[in-house]
């Protein structure tokens, strides 16, 4: 596969402001410093989404993250709400990050529908190759039905399914409730160098 040019990206953060995300959901804390976007977990608030304005359909995604090793996130994509369901709680499909000892980051979800789609229990090179303490990269590739992702260059779930064909991309911060693995108020998830290809994507596709 040749490497995209970088021209072919599109940057999704400015690096300096959240002028293109909007949040839906909890009131969690989302600031951005030093060309990084971090949300911090506040207590007694539903999961937050840092949401685009955009939306998309098919596209390569890459972002990089780091965990605290303690809070739960995810990336979400053809995610969406709608007020006559579950309240307007966002949907949609989420590649996971799961800094816990069961170490499912990179696994398919299906937040606030079906719930697991593609776990990752049985894919040891995928577990191994998350970094903890380090950045990692997390790649989402969505080519009509054919889901996948990567971490750090290994893939880790397929999926051919057409449940949703577009919506937004979201950045996680999870609810913390008391006595779940999900962290604790003021653990925190970082994002950097989020980019999206949406142009001739099956040239960029990792074979």
């Amino acid at each position: 596969m040749p490497t995209p040019p970088q021209k072919v990206w599109q940057e999704l953060f400015d690096g300096k402001t959240l002028d293109n995300w909007r949040v839906h959901g909890g009131n969690h804390e989302f600031t951005v410093a030093n060309g990084i976007i971090t949300g911090t977990a506040a207590k007694q608030q539903p999961s937050a989404f840092l949401v685009t304005k955009q939306n998309y359909d098919d596209f390569i995604l890459e972002a990089e993250f780091l965990s605290d090793g303690s809070l739960n996130s995810g990336i979400m994509f053809r995610a969406g709400s709608d007020p006559a369901y579950r309240e307007g709680r966002l949907f949609g499909y989420q590649a996971e990050i799961d800094p816990s000892p069961r170490g499912w980051t990179g696994g398919l979800f299906e937040e606030a529908l079906r719930g697991w789609l593609v776990r990752i229990d049985s894919n040891e090179a995928c577990r191994a190759s998350f970094r903890r303490g380090n950045w990692n990269t997390m790649r989402i590739e969505a080519l009509g039905p054919d889901l996948r992702t990567f971490l750090n260059g290994v893939p880790c779930a397929r999926l051919i399914d057409s449940n949703l064909t577009a919506g937004v991309i979201g950045l996680q911060v999870h609810s913390v409730p008391p006595g779940k693995p999900m962290g604790k108020p003021g653990d925190y998830i970082s994002w950097r160098n989020i980019r999206i290809i949406t142009d001739d994507i099956e040239r960029w596709r990792i074979p």
